[in-house]
């Protein structure tokens, strides 16, 4: 018993060792690039599309509006922060998207904000929750995460002073900072293939994190745009992901890429960020920002699509809350 009860001390002391090294040594945060990034008009355009379009940075990162079909933005707050996520909805805790305009990141470097999106490490060396697409952001081009850090320099500064802060609760205030990304230099990919900018788009843009199953809070990549990614709206129901790939039965193998771009198009008006939530089945799919991509890349898209495995996985999309 002695004996037991020693190892079983050990033991402890051991965890207790191990959770205290995660908690207050990591993460292992690399030095911020030193970068001073060229804010030409060139530069915070591609931003923009980026931010706005692509990468969807303003549709966590500002005022919502449940009341209409996929809770669109709010004019007038775009990167002001305040969106949350609780315990309803997420197993973190809770978790509040920051202030992302010159107010917000006013005393961060270039560097530092580009660490931020592609690693999830802020500029005091902490870790976001992945929550934060940051492993989806790696993959951003040397060029594209540059032009993102031009955009939102110059984005209009709003203040946001009731805006409250991130609340982990245990294990996940630990784990978090084992969950970071390892930030690559990536070169800029020839938007001139579209299949190659169609994976690339897909990634940046959150297609591929949203449309796989997910096992442990990772995408299973085995099953790539099989859907059935599942989100919580509370007191509302369960919404999953649907399936993309080219299955003909399950997934969108008989869509025509004229229709799959008029899909997205068809949102591509004032009106339509409008449409009352009560008039649609509820859906987590910002059509109204990513309705801002070009024909030219949803047509990217849609090809690197047609090139993925098909896989038959009948998804149902909405389960209505109890």
């Amino acid at each position: 018993m002695k004996v037991l009860v020693k190892v079983v001390g050990i033991l402890i002391a051991l965890v207790v060792c191990l959770i205290a090294f995660v908690k207050f040594a990591m993460p292992f945060a690399e030095n911020a690039p030193d970068i001073v990034v060229d804010k030409s008009p060139e530069r915070v355009e591609r931003g923009r599309y980026l931010v706005e379009h692509v990468s969807m940075c303003l549709d966590c990162h500002s005022e919502k509006q449940p009341q209409y079909l996929a809770a669109p933005y709010k004019e007038g707050t775009e990167g002001m922060g305040g969106f949350t996520w609780t315990t309803e909805s997420i197993p973190f805790g809770t978790v509040v998207a920051p202030n992302i305009t010159p107010v917000g990141l006013g005393s961060w470097t270039d560097g530092e904000i580009i660490r931020a999106i592609r690693t999830g490490v802020t500029k005091d060396g902490d870790a976001l929750t992945p929550i934060m697409p940051f492993h989806e952001y790696s993959h951003l081009s040397d060029s594209d995460v540059e032009d993102v850090v031009a955009f939102l320099r110059q984005m209009k500064p709003i203040e946001n002073p009731d805006l409250q802060r991130s609340e982990l609760k245990i294990p996940f205030s630990v784990l978090v900072n084992v969950m970071t990304a390892e930030s690559q230099p990536q070169n800029d990919i020839d938007t001139d293939d579209p299949i190659q900018n169609g994976e690339y788009l897909s990634k940046v843009g959150g297609c591929q994190f949203c449309h796989s199953p997910f096992d442990s809070g990772k995408p299973v990549y085995d099953s790539l745009f099989a859907g059935g990614h599942e989100y919580i709206i509370p007191n509302v129901g369960v919404v999953r992901t649907a399936n993309i790939t080219p299955d003909k039965e399950t997934g969108i193998g008989s869509w025509s890429k004229e229709h799959f771009i008029q899909k997205f198009k068809a949102y591509d008006s004032p009106e339509a960020r409008m449409i009352p939530a009560s008039e649609n089945p509820p859906t987590v799919m910002p059509w109204m920002d990513y309705a801002g991509l070009t024909e030219d890349d949803l047509g990217d898209i849609y090809d690197y699509l047609m090139s993925s495995a098909p896989i038959k996985n009948s998804v149902t999309k909405f389960v209505p809350a109890q």
